[in-house]
């Protein structure tokens, strides 16, 4: 195989971390088992496949990577079979370390039963059996705190206020999402408790500030800002192509636009009050309408389109006016009052994650995010420094790669981390565009931050971007690249789906691109009226779909 330079790369570099940004279609696979093969086959420094930790989040993935591994180093073996080293890595395919992250942790605790108060014999809980002790825990928590609801005042707040009058779903539903929201944290106790201590200790600016919901609020204004902006870019686009050069429109939404720079700047400056200030000087004039029944049909029609675009902007503006509508200090006073109810909420939290682990190990139970935690605590001490077993394991492993990285969470990257070689040895693929796992809490920033980071030359790591797509055609490619260009922001995907991002093609097996090809890109749209939409379930609707492109073909 004739590898890209990008490709070749990837294969190659050694000496720090590496993240691969590798899009679609671009042979992701094929680099990694080439990187490990080299490795393997390194007549200076040979590695053996023992020594490498292959780590994925399907089994099937494992499989497959397996598999491909596998035929990889078997077909070196045919051109050399008398080397011993090539044969012995041939006989220890069968136990290489190339698997799920939950299927490692359970290699690592199995091994070190003895530094833990696990029961040697335990076994993995079905998702089934886990949501209802889950929810037997919830129940005989808050059985406790209703007995005493007449004392704690706090907690009767709560209950009142995020229960309702009439039941206590809503309570319940929230106590559940982030109890399971914790869970991904590395150390979920300390987690917790640094997150309510927040709310306590907000009695200034510079604390109210430091906030991890103020940084959330200015996070979310600074997306919201360059949605605004890209609406406003799009909207003066049209109005100096689709309309007359004395159209009133004509260099209206320029100073509109230039407004919400302020908004902008604020943000990125982490300035609460500047961006409170900056909302409340924005003004909206009246929408100037040109023509009348003589206006030529395509001149309404822009018209209108343009007029949806100004709307959904002033509507993105009017949620950040209501998000920044008080000061600091009423916000932080606020916050403060909040502060008894979340301290009690942190403490049913804490007291059903007490029942829920006793419950399961009564059973001799773990589930996968056990797996996950009691790794972390045969891994880290409690100032979270790597312990022996730990080094153990840096030494043994003399590279990590970890594919789809983009869909890790804290407590896996933690994992990584700790059995690192200073952090130096670790190979990470993945893309953005293709996190599918944050409803499990995957964290797709571990990626984005790296990625800032090591473009920017850090001294931690080294970026290596993989753009063009070997799997489709020429066309294909231009029209996904020009229909993520219009949906993908950071808002919506995480990306900013910039000429950077773009798929190159690579494909050069296929033939150019030509307007007698016939090979025409389609977006395919299933109908379905508003009714039918309503009384189609899951199963339904995709049956539907299937049968749309299944007539098209």
């Amino acid at each position: 195989m004739e590898w890209t330079k990008e490709q070749q790369e990837a294969i190659d570099y050694r000496g720090e971390n590496i993240l691969v940004a590798a899009a679609a279609g671009s042979g992701k696979t094929a680099v990694l088992v080439q990187r490990i093969i080299q490795k393997i086959t390194d007549t200076e420094h040979p590695v053996g496949i023992d020594e490498i930790l292959v780590l994925t989040f399907t089994d099937a993935a494992a499989s497959e990577m397996k598999h491909k591994i596998a035929d990889a180093v078997r077909a070196e073996l045919a051109k050399k079979p008398f080397d011993k080293h090539l044969r012995r890595q041939n006989l220890l395919m069968g136990s290489a370390m190339i698997s799920t992250i939950h299927s490692f942790c359970m290699s690592v605790i199995r091994s070190n039963i003895h530094h833990t108060q696990l029961p040697a014999a335990f076994g993995i809980i079905s998702e089934d059996e886990n949501a209802l002790l889950l929810s037997q825990a919830l129940d005989i928590a808050l059985e406790k705190f209703y007995a005493n609801i007449d004392r704690d005042s706090s907690f009767r707040q709560l209950a009142l206020g995020y229960g309702g009058m009439k039941n206590d779903s809503a309570l319940r539903g929230m106590t559940l999402s982030l109890y399971r929201f914790s869970e991904s944290m590395e150390q979920p106790v300390k987690w917790l408790n640094q997150a309510v201590r927040q709310f306590r200790c907000a009695k200034n600016a510079e604390s109210f500030t430091a906030s991890s919901f103020v940084s959330y609020l200015l996070e979310e204004a600074e997306k919201s800002v360059a949605d605004i902006l890209q609406l406003y870019d799009t909207i003066i686009e049209r109005v100096e192509s689709e309309l007359p050069a004395d159209h009133k429109m004509q260099g209206f939404f320029v100073p509109e636009r230039e407004q919400f720079l302020a908004v902008q700047i604020a943000a990125e400056q982490k300035d609460y009050e500047g961006v409170c200030c900056a909302l409340n000087r924005l003004v909206f004039d009246r929408f100037p309408s040109a023509g009348g029944k003589n206006v030529a049909p395509e001149i309404k029609a822009a018209q209108e389109e343009i007029k949806s675009l100004r709307d959904l902007a002033k509507d993105l503006a009017g949620a950040l006016q209501k998000e920044f509508s008080i000061s600091y200090q009423d916000a932080a006073d606020r916050m403060k009052l909040t502060y008894p109810q979340l301290r009690t909420f942190k403490n049913l939290l804490l007291m059903v994650r007490r029942l829920h682990i006793k419950m399961k190990r009564e059973k001799n139970y773990l589930d996968f995010s056990d797996l996950e935690h009691e790794t972390i605590h045969l891994l880290s001490d409690a100032q979270g420094k790597p312990t022996p077993v730990a080094r153990t394991l840096s030494e043994k492993y003399e590279e990590i790669l970890v594919d789809e990285y983009q869909d890790t969470n804290h407590v896996q990257d933690a994992i990584f981390r700790l059995i690192s070689r200073e952090e130096k040895n670790i190979f990470m693929v993945g893309d953005m565009k293709q996190c599918i796992y944050k409803f499990r809490h995957a964290v797709p920033t571990l990626f984005s931050d790296k990625y800032e980071r090591y473009s920017k030359k850090d001294e931690s790591g080294h970026l290596i971007c993989l753009r063009k797509n070997f799997r489709s055609r020429e066309n294909v490619v231009n029209t996904v690249n020009e229909i993520f260009r219009k949906i993908m922001s950071r808002r919506v995907g995480d990306v900013n789906y910039t000429s950077e991002e773009y798929l190159v093609r690579g494909a050069d097996y296929y033939p150019q691109l030509n307007d007698e090809s016939g090979f025409a890109a389609e977006l395919l749209l299933t109908d379905i009226s508003i009714d039918d939409k309503k009384s189609l379930s899951a199963a339904d609707s995709l049956v539907y779909e299937a049968r749309c492109i299944a007539r098209r073909i």
